[in-house]
């Protein structure tokens, strides 16, 4: 059985009518929304479904936060984090249930990186024209490939819940999906990517809508901590015991650590 993790700030106007589709799957056993805006919880009647649990938050705790706080109270080990503005085929889930197990590392699906790189070059507005072109590259025969291709994994991936490793309290917003898929080529285990499967997002809602109200998106420590240099030190750090190079100045996030 699934358990799935979706941290939210409700600015993606279908997600709770998609969610009534994924509740009506049988391997879906539970849906943990983390409420991050309460003062936009819609009212719609999905969110009393049995299945839906809704933790509700005082203020934004941003998503890597917010993916720590979902596993911990996850009931089921299968666990899937999926992006409140993503839309899949649903036949994916039976799928996920059947191959994931603690034996392997992340499931990991994203557009595929000629239909990103092609949408970079135009404007928001003509982004979904662009990726439903890309989608007859798709045959809907579902399958699962080793290694992790395409750009946008962290908005739907699944784990084993005895393979998370805490993303350090630090990052906040970025580099949470790399963190992990990451830990599962420290820990050995071999990281697979979602093939042939219908995805659709319009990506960044969350982020274009909120960039007006800074105090509620904006965490202070992106740019400081939130890259790549710092993702692959704190990782060495954790797995082998490698000291953080002094220009991170490790010594302000230290206590906090995984």
């Amino acid at each position: 059985m699934l358990s799935i993790i979706t941290p939210t700030m409700w600015q993606y106007k279908q997600f709770c009518d998609n969610l009534s589709y994924i509740l009506q799957l049988s391997v879906v056993d539970e849906i943990i929304i983390i409420n991050n805006f309460v003062e936009e919880t819609p009212d719609h009647p999905v969110l009393n479904h049995p299945k839906v649990r809704l933790l509700n938050q005082e203020k934004n705790i941003y998503v890597n936060p917010a993916w720590n706080l979902g596993v911990k109270l996850t009931k089921n080990d299968k666990l899937v984090f999926l992006s409140d503005d993503v839309i899949v085929d649903l036949k994916v889930f039976f799928k996920i249930d059947e191959f994931l197990s603690e034996d392997i590392g992340a499931l990991t699906m994203g557009v595929p990186h000629d239909i990103y790189y092609i949408q970079a070059e135009y404007r928001k507005e003509q982004r979904e024209d662009l990726v439903k072109a890309g989608l007859h590259l798709v045959t809907g025969l579902i399958d699962f490939m080793p290694g992790q291709f395409g750009v946008g994994a962290g908005s739907f991936f699944a784990v084993h819940k005895n393979n998370w490793v805490d993303i350090p309290p630090e990052f906040l917003v970025h580099f949470g999906d790399v963190w992990i898929f990451k830990s599962m080529e420290y820990k050995k285990k071999q990281n697979y990517s979602i093939m042939n499967c219908f995805y659709y997002s319009p990506w960044s809602v969350t982020a274009g809508n909120l960039t007006k109200h800074p105090d509620i998106w904006f965490p202070s420590n992106k740019n400081t901590v939130e890259n790549q240099y710092y993702t692959k030190a704190r990782l060495e750090n954790y797995f082998n015991g490698t000291p953080m190079p002094p220009e991170f100045n490790y010594s302000q996030t230290s206590e906090s650590s995984v």
